[in-house]
């Protein structure tokens, strides 16, 4: 004589409020079902500024991006003329598309650049194409997904008190730093040491106002 024991759980509509196991269990097979449309663009950035953004890039932005795709560091060292922020902009929202799971800080001299500079064209640029994320004026933008989230986002940095320059990153980074001239030193060294995955990249553009400092260092190496 056998016996048959049925055992209902009632987990609720929301699988983000079930506890673990199940949470997982659920996140990990929605995730392998969802198909990312810009996922095809993860070796081709230049296809993915003409495709989804709607941009005919110049020789020289072309060549920044290329060298963002092919280079662990990228300095461009050049006047506001060539485009260098919309192109930050556009390996920005590259970097967070086309991947799961990247990370992308953006920083410059000053609070109000960090926010008000590339990521404010990055915002912009994202709610003209309803590109997927959710945008906060705090400066993030993050996965729909509190799972995810962690792992998923593009964050504006605080180079004056050095906020958000430490810790250790499973997912890759790239990292933007704008108006490098003004970067102090331990903010560029803490940069770096955050680039702890091997397909980080650092991505850093200013002007050629002065060759000293550690701008004008790393543009001589």
């Amino acid at each position: 004589m056998s016996s048959h024991l049925n055992i209902h759980l009632d987990l609720g509509a929301d699988p983000h409020l079930w506890p673990e196991p199940f949470k997982s269990t659920y996140a990990e097979r929605f995730r392998s079902q969802q198909v990312n449309p810009y996922e095809k663009y993860q070796d081709d950035p230049h296809g993915y500024a003409r495709d989804v953004l709607g941009l005919t890039l110049t020789d020289e932005q072309s060549e920044m991006l290329t060298s963002i795709l092919l280079n662990r560091y990228t300095l461009c060292k050049a006047s506001h003329s060539i485009g260098k922020r919309l192109i930050a902009a556009v390996a920005a929202s590259w970097w967070y598309d086309c991947w799961g799971e990247h990370i992308c800080y953006i920083t410059a001299p000053t609070w109000q650049q960090s926010l008000g500079l590339t990521f404010k064209a990055l915002k912009g640029m994202r709610r003209q194409f309803k590109l997927p994320g959710t945008i906060q004026d705090t400066g993030v933008i993050k996965d729909t997904d509190k799972l995810q989230e962690g792992k998923h986002y593009v964050r504006a940095l605080n180079a004056e008190r050095g906020e958000g320059f430490q810790g250790e990153h499973e997912a890759p980074i790239l990292i933007i730093i704008e108006e490098g001239v003004g970067v102090l030193k331990h903010i560029w060294d803490a940069a770096i040491g955050l680039m702890t995955a091997k397909d980080c990249r650092l991505f850093v553009i200013g002007n050629p106002t002065d060759s000293t400092g550690e701008f004008g260092n790393a543009a001589e190496s």
